[in-house]
């Protein structure tokens, strides 16, 4: 587990960090988070309390939850819109991406980028419902379209998923490298 940020007293473990996005999902769409990803990301407040999390999944891990969606693995969808060579070692899923706080998610997603990019993955894949995509829009991060997120393609038929699928969710991809250079540029232009 890998903690962005935690200012406050508190530690948390995964348990509860994956317990408080279940919360968010529960809330938000009456959904019940059945499975969760290896690895959780979180920021807290000053107070210790956590304000931000997501899971990730190495895509050199093995299947992605997203590649449900898709009719090709994920380095081969990617290549196809890039032209570039790419392998599942460069990409990093991002799912379950909460806050309980008002602002916090294009900060703590710009973060996040950054650790990813730092960590050596080039590629960031999400699947990304509206209100998340105006988000990484927000936050600067150039996502591109994979899929419509179709329930129909998984086992269970988005069984469990509470209204989540009415937002219009879709499998999105972005450069963690161009977000981190973009990032730089914006701030060097600040300073300047």
């Amino acid at each position: 587990m890998s903690r962005l940020q935690e200012d406050g007293p508190q530690a948390h473990d995964a348990q509860s960090v994956r317990g408080m996005i279940e919360d968010v999902y529960q809330r938000a769409y009456g959904a019940a988070i059945r499975e969760h990803y290896p690895d959780i990301c979180f920021r807290a407040d000053a107070d210790g309390r956590v304000v931000a999390a997501a899971g990730i999944r190495r895509a050199s891990d093995g299947p992605l939850f997203l590649e449900s969606y898709l009719d090709a693995p994920i380095e081969d969808v990617i290549q196809g819109c890039t032209d570039e060579a790419v392998t599942r070692a460069e990409i990093v899923e991002i799912g379950n991406l909460v806050s309980n706080q008002t602002g916090q998610c294009r900060s703590f997603f710009s973060l996040l980028c950054m650790e990813l990019h730092d960590l050596g993955y080039r590629y960031a894949v999400a699947t990304a419902t509206r209100p998340l995509r105006r988000i990484f829009q927000f936050a600067g991060f150039e996502s591109r379209f994979l899929a419509i997120a179709d329930p129909a393609r998984l086992p269970d038929f988005g069984a469990g998923w509470g209204t989540y699928y009415a937002t219009d969710p879709h499998v999105v991809f972005g450069s963690v490298t161009d977000f981190r250079n973009s990032l730089e540029s914006r701030n060097l232009k600040r300073i300047a």
